[in-house]
């Protein structure tokens, strides 16, 4: 066996530490992308264990021979009350009061090649073995490489250079687990919307159908942001783009005798994460509610959607050449979902709305300048 390190777990910069220690040793192994977030998941979930719910403890970390294969081995042990056996999975009750690594062990499990626990009321110590997938007749050289490399990181910990090329490191790893979530919420809401097609199909009545169809959009509106901000770089999102996308998406609600023409300008603005989220939704109830009333008894009509900036301020415009309003007619005071929404929007953001019905619909949407300038150059 080769010693690689020992290291404390008191704090969430120890848990950094062991992740860094964990890259080092995966670049100097050059492990698959796979393997090596295998390893880490495993080894940041015990160690985050260990300092939330153990009160602390140590890591180590060895590579370990066999027959076939080359193991990483993960050790990490705590000083918390330990655990109680549990029905289901050996692991999933604690004892009273601070009981260290009692959360995600059955996942470790399952992502391990081999594991081992000990526990009893002086602390746990969980092991964790990893094939590497490297050959025995390679032995020698590897953990000689591993051993080279980890002595050198913790050489550097103190260099400011390396500092900084840790936190640049964290981040791009940071942004690229925001990135996933985003991927992964997207593909749930795709899900989502194919059972609302589904439902879509066997709705009887023009009401039901209606219901499913507006619900079909809002959460194609929310899912195109999160597939927006999956590709972003920060939680931002480029309105231009977006907005198109979900006006297009609106579009195929309309009446399939109905031309329209969609214009979309919203120059090279970009918005925070939530914020263009929310011009979705209200770009795909204007569009709903056109549909609606804007072009009965017509077969085309135009749909415009605008957005920039004014003097610090951001203005969103939604226009249709439709029917327009009667003078005592007031959409945006009325107690309709889609207009409730809208008005919900403008207050989260400070906003003021305004709505003009003389010569088809016209809806514009002011929004002051701390709403959106986190993201202005």
């Amino acid at each position: 066996m080769a010693e690689l390190a020992e290291a404390e777990l008191r704090s969430q910069a120890d848990i950094s530490g062991l992740r860094n220690l964990l890259r080092a040793v995966a670049e100097a192994l050059a492990l698959r992308p796979f393997i090596a977030t295998r390893i880490a998941t495993a080894a940041l979930e015990l160690a985050r264990n260990a300092v939330e719910h153990g009160g602390g403890g140590q890591a180590r970390l060895a590579l370990q021979p066999s027959d076939q294969d080359i193991s990483l081995m993960i050790e990490i042990t705590d000083q918390g009350a330990g655990l109680v056996e549990g029905s289901a999975s050996g692991l999933s009750q604690r004892q009273a009061g601070k009981a260290g690594l009692g959360l995600g062990l059955a996942g470790v499990r399952q992502m391990a090649d081999r594991f081992e626990m000990k526990t009893g009321v002086a602390g746990t110590q969980a092991t964790a073995w990893f094939g590497v997938k490297l050959p025995m007749e390679r032995w020698d050289e590897i953990a000689s490489q591993a051993t080279s490399a980890v002595q050198h990181f913790l050489k550097e910990q103190d260099h400011p250079a390396q500092q900084l090329r840790q936190l640049t490191a964290e981040l791009a790893e940071r942004e690229l687990m925001v990135g996933e979530v985003h991927h992964r919420t997207a593909n749930n809401l795709a899900l989502v919307n194919a059972l609302i097609s589904m439902e879509l199909r066997r709705a009887q009545t023009d009401e039901a159908k209606e219901i499913l169809r507006n619900l079909d959009l809002k959460i194609r509106a929310i899912a195109r942001a999160h597939a927006h901000l999956q590709h972003a770089e920060g939680d931002v999102i480029e309105a231009h783009s977006y907005l198109r996308q979900v006006g297009n998406e609106a579009l195929a609600l309309a009446r399939h005798d109905l031309k329209l023409s969609l214009h979309v300008d919203a120059g090279d603005i970009v918005l925070p994460g939530q914020l263009g989220l929310d011009m979705g939704m209200v770009t795909g109830e204007l569009m709903t509610n056109a549909f609606k009333h804007a072009f009965v008894g017509r077969s085309a009509g135009r749909i415009g959607i605008t957005l920039q900036e004014e003097g610090g301020t951001l203005v969103y415009r939604f226009s249709d050449d439709g029917a327009g309003l009667p003078p005592d007619v007031a959409p945006h005071r009325s107690g309709s979902l889609g207009w409730r929404v809208i008005r919900a929007i403008a207050s989260k953001h400070s906003g003021h709305l305004d709505v003009d019905g003389k010569a088809g619909l016209a809806v514009e949407l002011r929004l002051p300048a701390k709403a959106w300038t986190t993201t202005r150059a």
